[in-house]
């Protein structure tokens, strides 16, 4: 005999939902081809390539330290794949990132243009389409400016150290005449 009260309504209602569905199977099937539809929609799309570094004059997002942090968006829930070229072979795209992040911090990149793209991989392990190439210019500080910088550093430091000996030199016997 069941129980009266609060908790069998319980009960009489979770079943009553749970025995007697209520969206038909043609209902349930537009709803999984549709949702399958946007899936494949979001895979062919791809991801959205970007960094927060100026462009120069060429287009070209220009750094001066090495350092590029990318980022890309996209609706598609997988992993990612992030490739990248060298200013010594262009034309080669290497492997530089896998995995499910949405960002990646690239530093130590070599003077010269470097290449970006990323694309989605998915659990079957197909892959999406590459995303549009993101360009870098890498340059540096011109090594003639360096040495220079190096060489006043080094002139300082040793009027510096000439000051100080030259002071205490003439004064190390004259503490107790004043």
């Amino acid at each position: 005999m069941p129980h009266k009260g609060p908790q069998s309504q319980a009960i009489v209602d979770i079943n009553f939902f749970v025995s007697k569905p209520r969206l038909s199977k043609s209902v349930l099937t537009g709803l999984i081809t549709g949702a399958l539809i946007a899936n494949i929609a979001l895979a062919l799309e791809p991801p959205k390539l970007s960094c927060k570094l100026p462009k120069n004059t060429n287009g070209a997002y220009a750094c001066s330290d090495g350092v590029i942090d990318l980022k890309w968006k996209t609706d598609a829930n997988s992993q990612f794949e992030l490739q990248a070229t060298n200013p010594v072979n262009p034309e080669t795209f290497k492997h530089r990132y896998k995995g499910t992040d949405q960002s990646s911090v690239l530093s130590g990149l070599a003077e010269g243009t470097h290449h970006f793209r990323v694309r989605a991989i998915h659990a079957d392990d197909s892959s999406g389409p590459w995303s549009e190439n993101l360009t870098l210019e890498v340059t540096y500080m011109p090594a003639s400016r360096v040495r220079l910088l190096l060489i006043l550093g080094g002139i300082v430091v040793l009027a510096t150290i000439g000051t100080i000996t030259f002071g205490y030199l003439n004064h190390r016997g004259k503490e107790g005449e004043a």
